[in-house]
C-alpha cells in the first residue's frame, strides 16, 4: 500500500517505458516500501518469542532481501501483463508475423535450456566448477533488445525462477562457491536482483531511444511533407548567399529545377542585381546575412526565370549549428505582387486625386482667404466703432443693447478756437491737424484703459468704467485729462498754433446702448453726461478773459 501511494504521487506509469518509472519502482517499491513489512514482521516474531532478540537484524535482513527480490521479480511481470491486457481492450491490432513468432520461440527455448543447465547442475557435476552463472546474460540482453520491456521482464523472470528453484534443490554455481547455504542464498538473491534491474534499465533505455527515433522520423516526415507541399516559397541560404534548399513550390514559382538552382547565389538568380528603384540587392542580402536578427521580415523585388518581376515578402530565421555558430538563413516567402501592384495603383490614383482636388480647391482657397481678409477688416472696423464687448454681443445676435451703469466717469473735451483756425488754414491741413490731435487722444484712451465714445466736430468724448466696470475710473479719467492738456501744449509748440482745450468731467450713473441701423454708434445718456457737457461749455465764457487752459471739475471727480 505504501509503495502504491508513493508511486501514484510520482505519476508512475505501469508500462515501464520511461527510465524514471523503473528507478522509482526499484527505489520506492523494492528498497523503501519493503522496509515496513520486514521491520514490523520481525518485531512481531521477537515479541511473540518465535525469534530471539539477538537474531532480530539477521532475520530482518533475510526478510528484507526476500521481499525486495519478490518485488523485483513479480511486480514487473504483473505490470506488463496488466498493461498488455489494457492495450488489447483499447485496440486489437497487434499482429505478430510468423518470423517473429519463430524468433520468440527460439529465444525462449535457448533461455530455458541454458538457465536449466547452469542453475540446476549439482556440485559434483563437471560444469559446477566453472563461472557459468553469467552465461544466460547474453540471452537476457538479446530478449531485451529484440522484444523490449516485455522481453526483459519475461527473460529475467525465467532466469530468476530457474536459478531460485535450482538453488533450492541444492544445484547451481552458487553452492560450490560458498561455505554454507545462507551465503549461497545471499549470492543468488544479489545475482537475481542484478539481472532484473539491469534488464529493466536496458529495456527502458532501448524503448526511450526507439521512441525518440520514431518521433524524429515522424517529425522529419511531417517536416518534409509540410515543406514540400507548402503553398509558400521556402529556401535556405548559406553565409555566402548561396541557395542550399529550394522547395517544390519555389521551383514552380521561379521556374527553376532543384538541381539547376542549388549552389547558386540568390542574387542573379531569384533576386535581380538591382530592383526597379535602383537599389543594389547584393548589398541588401549582405546586410541580412550579417545581421539576421534585425531583418526578421523584409520585402524586396524578385525575378523569375522568364524575366518577370515579382514582389515577395520574406520571413527570415537564422540557422545555427550545434556550437551556436551562424550557418545560414531559412527564408519563407509569400507572393505579394498583386498587393504591391494594387498599392502602386492606389498611390498613383491618390496622387491624381490630390492634384485634381488641389486644382479645384485653389480658387476656393483664394476666395476663402479673401473672405477671411474682408471679415478681419469688418471685425477691425466694428471694433473701431464699438467696444469689443458690445461688438461680441451684436455678433451673438443681440438685437437691442441697453445697459445701466451706476458709477462711471464721463469726459468732454473741446478745442478752443478751432473754428477761427479753420478760416486761416486749408481744409486738408485742418483735417490733418484734427486727425493728429484726436489720434493722440485715442492712444491716450487706450493706454489708460478708457472707452472712446465719439467725436463731434472738434469735441471729444471718452468714458471710464464701462462697458467693463472698474473701481478707478475717476482716477483714470483725471490722468487722461492731464495728459490731454500736455498733448495740446506740445501741439501748440510743434505746429506754431495757439491751441488750448476745455475739459468737463462728471461722475455718476448713465444708460449706454447702441442706436440706429445704419452708421450706428455706442452712446451714453443721463444727467451725468449732460452735466459733464455743460461743465465743459461753461468754460467757453471764461475763456475770453483767460489765456490759459481751464478745467471745470464737478460731481465726484478729483484731479
Amino acid at each position: 500500500m505504501c509503495a502504491f501511494v508513493l508511486l501514484q504521487k510520482l505519476k508512475f506509469r505501469p508500462a515501464l517505458d520511461r527510465l524514471i518509472d523503473v528507478i522509482n519502482l526499484v527505489f520506492f517499491g523494492a528498497v523503501v516500501a519493503t522496509q515496513i513489512n520486514c521491520t514490523l514482521g520481525t518485531l512481531r516474531l521477537c515479541v511473540t518469542g518465535l525469534v530471539e532478540w539477538s537474531e532480530y537484524w539477521q532475520v530482518r535482513w533475510n526478510w528484507y532481501l526476500e521481499d525486495s527480490l519478490g518485488v523485483l521479480i513479480f511486480t514487473p511481470l504483473l505490470l506488463i501483463l496488466y498493461e498488455r491486457k489494457s492495450r488489447k481492450n483499447l485496440q486489437n491490432t497487434d499482429k505478430t508475423t510468423i518470423g517473429a513468432r519463430i524468433l520468440q520461440v527460439i529465444c525462449l527455448l535457448s533461455l530455458v535450456t541454458v538457465s536449466f543447465l547452469v542453475y540446476t547442475s549439482k556440485s559434483n557435476s563437471n560444469l559446477s566448477g566453472y563461472p557459468l552463472e553469467y552465461l544466460p546474460f547474453p540471452l537476457v540482453i538479446w530478449a531485451t533488445i529484440e522484444f523490449g520491456q516485455r522481453g526483459a521482464v519475461l527473460a529475467s523472470f525465467i532466469v530468476s525462477s530457474i536459478a531460485i528453484w535450482g538453488g533450492s534443490q541444492g544445484g547451481g554455481p552458487f553452492i560450490t562457491k560458498v561455505l554454507n547455504i545462507n551465503q549461497a542464498i545471499l549470492f543468488l538473491q544479489a545475482f537475481t536482483s542484478v539481472i532484473v534491474v539491469t534488464s529493466l534499465l536496458l529495456a527502458t533505455t532501448v524503448a526511450e531511444r526507439a521512441s525518440a527515433e520514431k518521433s524524429l522520423r515522424q517529425s522529419e516526415i511531417k517536416y518534409r511533407e509540410l515543406v514540400e507541399n507548402a503553398n509558400s516559397i521556402i529556401l535556405k541560404i548559406d553565409t555566402e548567399g548561396n541557395i542550399t534548399f529550394f522547395n517544390e513550390f519555389a521551383q514552380k514559382f521561379f521556374g527553376y529545377d532543384e538541381e539547376e538552382i542549388l549552389g547558386k547565389n540568390a542574387v542573379g538568380t531569384i533576386f535581380p542585381l538591382t530592383d526597379t528603384a535602383g537599389d543594389n540587392l547584393t548589398v541588401m542580402l549582405d546586410k541580412i546575412l550579417k545581421k539576421p536578427e534585425q531583418y526578421a521580415r523584409n520585402e524586396n523585388e524578385s525575378i523569375r526565370r522568364n524575366g518577370d518581376r515579382v514582389w515577395v515578402s520574406w520571413a527570415n530565421k537564422p540557422l545555427f549549428d550545434a556550437r551556436g555558430k551562424f550557418i545560414g538563413l531559412l527564408a519563407i516567402g509569400t507572393d505579394i505582387t498583386d498587393r504591391r501592384w494594387a498599392e502602386m495603383q492606389l498611390v498613383k490614383l491618390n496622387d491624381e486625386l490630390e492634384f485634381r482636388v488641389e486644382e479645384r480647391t485653389n480658387p476656393l482657397n483664394e476666395t476663402l482667404k479673401a473672405l477671411q481678409y474682408q471679415q478681419e477688416q469688418s471685425e477691425r472696423l466694428l471694433l473701431n466703432i464699438l467696444p469689443e464687448e458690445i461688438a461680441n454681443r451684436l455678433k451673438r445676435g443681440d438685437s437691442t443693447i441697453a445697459d445701466t451703469f451706476a458709477d462711471v466717469t464721463v469726459l468732454f473735451a473741446d478745442i478752443v478756437g478751432f473754428t477761427q483756425l479753420s478760416a486761416r488754414v486749408s481744409p486738408t491741413e485742418l483735417v490733418a491737424l484734427l486727425n493728429e490731435i484726436f489720434s493722440t487722444f485715442d492712444n491716450l484712451a487706450e493706454r489708460h484703459g478708457l472707452e472712446k465714445i465719439k467725436t463731434i466736430g472738434d469735441a471729444y468724448m471718452v468714458v471710464g468704467g464701462l462697458p467693463i466696470a472698474r473701481p478707478d475710473h475717476a482716477e483714470a479719467i483725471a490722468e487722461m485729462a492731464i495728459d490731454m492738456q500736455e498733448a495740446i501744449i506740445d501741439f501748440s509748440q510743434t505746429k506754431n498754433q495757439h491751441l488750448s482745450i476745455r475739459i468737463g468731467i462728471n461722475t455718476g450713473p448713465v444708460v449706454a446702448g447702441v442706436i440706429g441701423i445704419k452708421k450706428f454708434i455706442y452712446d451714453l445718456w443721463g444727467d451725468t453726461v449732460n452735466t459733464a457737457s455743460r461743465m465743459e461749455s461753461r468754460l467757453a465764457g471764461k475763456h475770453s478773459r483767460h489765456s490759459d487752459n481751464l478745467s471745470a471739475i464737478g460731481g465726484k471727480v478729483y484731479i
